[in-house]
């Protein structure tokens, strides 16, 4: 019988440690933003609505397939200001987890930029009917922020064949865009604070 009980609780914990995920983080990727459902599916209750830009944490990707607005993608469950509940995952773009620095602007041209500690960036940027990523290496010199771009991931949009572009360091909570235009609007001068 003790042997019973060990099998029993050996398969309790492993369905245990199956059934959890880590969790992540993403941001909202819809110009229109994003509703938080209580249920995965577009008819179910809206709980909140998540703004361009607003970051979530990610419980589990594993939600029901659905496709809206010819995009096909899995229900994330998440949390979002103190709420849990579903989100459609195609318009949510997941954030790698070795993040060393955020910033994100406070204006209408929205652009986040996140250093990860292997000196990789990511610039997720505005395109006026969704948001794109610039990726590539950084190096910090002096007051300025150096960045060459290895890949984007949109055409058709300003900078598109954008290969390097700088920040300049304010202070350490606040950096400035020095470079040429990038996605919908983007101006020279733009500041962004990190978050």
């Amino acid at each position: 019988m003790g042997n019973d009980k060990a099998v029993v609780l050996c398969i309790v914990m492993f369905l245990l440690v199956i059934g959890c995920s880590n969790p992540k983080n993403g941001t909202v990727t819809s110009k229109n933003g994003l509703v938080l459902r209580s249920e995965p599916s577009s008819n179910a209750k809206n709980m909140a609505h998540m703004p361009l830009g607003s970051i979530v944490i990610i419980q589990d990707t594993n939600g029901p397939k659905e496709t809206l607005y010819d995009i096909t993608a899995n229900w994330y469950r998440v949390s979002y200001n103190d709420k849990e509940g579903w989100a459609f995952g195609g318009f949510i773009k997941q954030i790698k987890s070795d993040v060393s620095n955020s910033y994100k602007s406070n204006n209408r041209n929205y652009v986040k930029y996140y250093e990860y500690k292997n000196n990789e960036f990511e610039l997720i940027v505005n395109l006026c009917e969704g948001m794109g990523s610039v990726y590539g290496k950084y190096q910090h010199e002096d007051s300025i922020i150096k960045c060459q771009v290895s890949k984007t991931d949109f055409s058709g949009f300003r900078g598109d064949t954008i290969t390097k572009f700088n920040f300049k360091i304010i202070n350490e909570n606040t950096i400035e865009y020095d470079g040429d235009g990038i996605g919908c609007d983007p101006n020279k001068g733009d500041t962004l604070t990190k978050f």
